[in-house]
């Protein structure tokens, strides 16, 4: 979602903006627990033993499909995901995209002046067939770091693309883990029916910080600013290391033989990077030295590593470009229309995080804020841009934000 969303800011792509619908319907549909947290995988064969092909409830025959779609919708259909080229599982077709819209809408002739209508229209005809089978299994365990990462997916998409609904989904997940996940002022790493795992690891904290992060941008409320500061606070407390890098397990834990110290990208972000950006965006957007410092000094422990193998450490690079005096941050306040929120996400901009912070029920304010502000004001739209210089007056005209940010 991150990933398709940040590629969405670069320029339009109907493609990308289609997978991230798509995979927030599926976290919606299929993945979401009642009260808000997501379940962590789903198996790959019947629960029921009546298909024991792996993925069978994912693939296809192709007079399955014709027999659902009308004409003109198969043609298309059949075009853009291969039908018309050998089955790629076992006799049947796993679909994927094999041509681009363009091109497979310029190859055939369809009596439609909407072929977009007829791909939605095929793809809700077969989600509904397909939800006639058995569904695989689900894992119903919950696990705190990859609900981390699908709360910062799910913000930052819900903010990007304007759906205030996704937003809410990320926040009731984010909800879940701190209200059902926290025990004895410590995240646990999992839940499942009720019943907490072990406690968090580093991952677990550092990608729950970092969603809550993107989840401040996406909507600011009392309750997440809170939260981020308990799990920065826990993450210094439990994790650091006197070389300025973090522990993989708590240092409280039991003595461990090795204790690793995570500094490269594997099938996740490293949680020393991770934990580093969502620190400095902290740091920066509280004015609070603490996270700040402890995010150079991840950046000071890893730089030799990262300079040995560079495209093992992605994500140390972005905790390095966090660094940069171009990083900066803006504060919102009173009401703000469209044409500013224009402004200050336009294109993309990853050294840019835009907080928008209301003037009622708001205890946890940064502290270069006024805290006296007249009734006049709270109405009239305002910015605050923070950098490495520190904080500038109120902007009060677009164009003077517009000017600012050159």
């Amino acid at each position: 979602l991150k990933l398709y969303g940040n590629a969405l800011r670069v320029g339009p792509d109907q493609l990308f903006e289609d997978v991230v619908h798509d995979t927030v319907a599926w976290l919606e549909r299929e993945m979401q627990h009642p009260e808000g947290g997501f379940f962590a995988a789903q198996g790959a064969e019947s629960p029921d033993g009546s298909d024991d092909r792996t993925g069978a409830y994912y693939v296809w025959r192709k007079t399955e499909i014709k027999k659902a779609l009308t004409e003109d919708e198969y043609l298309l259909f059949e075009t853009l995901f291969g039908l018309d080229k050998p089955a790629n599982c076992e006799g049947r077709w796993n679909l994927h995209r094999r041509e681009s819209f363009r091109s497979a809408t310029q190859r055939i002739f369809l009596q439609t002046d909407d072929p977009r209508a007829l791909l939605l229209s095929a793809k809700e005809k077969l989600l509904e067939l397909r939800s006639q089978r058995t569904q695989p299994a689900l894992t119903r365990k919950i696990l705190a770091g990859w609900n981390g990462m699908a709360i910062d997916g799910l913000a930052l998409c819900g903010l990007y693309l304007q759906q205030p609904h996704w937003i809410q989904l990320a926040q009731q997940s984010m909800d879940f883990v701190r209200e059902e996940m926290m025990e004895n002022n410590r995240l646990h790493a999992s839940w499942i029916n009720g019943q907490l795992g072990s406690v968090g690891f580093l991952d677990d904290y550092a990608f729950c910080l970092r969603g809550l992060m993107s989840l401040l941008q996406a909507e600011w409320r009392e309750a997440d600013i809170q939260f981020a500061i308990r799990l920065a606070d826990l993450t210094l407390e439990l994790f650091q290391a006197k070389n300025g890098g973090f522990y993989f397990a708590a240092t409280e834990g039991e003595t461990l033989i090795h204790k690793p110290q995570p500094s490269l990208d594997d099938t996740t972000e490293s949680g020393n990077a991770a934990l580093g950006c969502a620190l400095y965006d902290l740091g920066q957007l509280l004015g609070e030295e603490k996270y700040l410092d402890a995010a150079r000094g991840i950046l000071d422990w890893a730089g030799s590593l990262a300079a040995k193998y560079p495209s093992g450490h992605s994500t140390m690079f972005e905790l390095a470009s966090r660094t940069e005096s171009r990083n900066h941050h803006i504060v919102l306040r009173g009401v703000i229309d469209e044409q500013w929120r224009e402004v200050v996400h336009r294109g993309y901009t990853p050294w840019r995080r835009v907080y928008r912070i209301g003037y009622e029920g708001m205890d946890t304010l940064p502290g270069y804020l006024p805290r006296m502000v007249s009734a006049e004001m709270r109405v009239a739209p305002s910015a605050y841009l923070v950098d490495a210089e520190g904080c500038s007056e109120p902007i009060r005209s677009l164009d003077a934000l517009q000017d600012a940010l050159q």
